[in-house]
C-alpha cells in the first residue's frame, strides 16, 4: 500500500519504528495547514516556518514516546497553536525588554502587563470552560482540532447550521470577555483564540 493511501494511525505506527518516509508522509500532509495557521498570527514567515519544522523535529526525536490522546491532526495544530502562543509571549517579552534599555519609554513600559497577558490566557480558557457542554466541544474542535463545520456536524450528528450557531455563540463569548481587559495585547490574544 502506497503512504500516501495510509491513515494517520498507519502512519504514526510507522513513524514509532523509525521510518523516516512515513514522517515525511505526515509533514506533506499537514506542513501546509500548520504553516498557514501560524502565519494567521505571526508577520514573520521565517518563524512561521521555524515553528512547523521544530514541531516536525520534536515529533521525530520523540517518536519512541509519542502518545495521541485524540488524532494526529488534533495533535499537530495544537501543537502548532501553543508554538504561536509561546512566539506572542516571547516577541511581547523582548519588545518590554527593549523599552527597558531606552529611557525614552520607561514612562510607558507597565510590569504588570505579563501577569496580566498571563490572566488573560486563563480567562479567556475558563471562558470556553465556561460554554455549554456541546457548544465547549463544538468550539474546541473547530480551533484546536481545525475541522470544517461539515465535519463536525457529521462527528455530533448534527445540522452545519447547528454547528455554525454554536460557534457563533463561543467567539461572541470570548470577544466579550476579551473586551473586559484593556490590554495592548488583546489584538494578538483575538487573532489567536478567534
Amino acid at each position: 500500500m502506497s503512504m500516501l493511501n495510509m491513515s494517520d494511525e498507519q502512519l504514526v505506527n510507522l513513524l514509532k519504528k523509525g521510518d523516516e518516509s512515513a514522517l515525511q508522509s505526515i509533514m506533506l500532509k499537514y506542513w501546509e495547514g500548520m504553516y498557514k495557521m501560524a502565519a494567521h498570527t505571526l508577520e514573520n514567515s521565517l518563524s512561521c516556518e521555524d515553528i512547523v519544522q521544530e514541531i516536525f523535529i520534536q515529533i521525530w526525536n520523540n517518536r519512541s514516546n509519542l502518545k495521541l490522546r485524540h488524532s494526529l491532526k488534533a495533535y499537530l495544530f495544537a501543537s502548532t497553536r501553543y508554538a504561536i502562543y509561546r512566539e506572542v509571549r516571547k516577541d511581547l517579552r523582548q519588545k518590554e525588554e527593549y523599552k527597558l534599555q531606552d529611557i525614552s519609554f520607561v514612562e510607558y513600559y507597565n510590569p504588570q502587563k505579563n501577569l496580566e497577558y498571563n490572566e488573560l490566557i486563563i480567562h479567556i480558557e475558563k471562558t470556553v470552560e465556561s460554554l455549554p457542554e456541546q457548544c465547549q466541544r463544538i468550539y474546541r474542535l473547530s480551533r484546536e482540532e481545525q475541522l470544517s463545520h461539515k465535519e463536525i456536524a457529521s462527528i455530533l450528528k448534527i445540522s452545519t447550521k447547528t454547528v455554525e450557531n454554536q460557534i457563533t455563540i463561543a467567539l461572541k463569548k470570548i470577544k466579550k470577555a476579551i473586551k473586559r481587559n484593556t490590554l495592548s495585547i488583546s489584538l494578538f490574544i483575538i487573532s489567536l483564540f478567534v
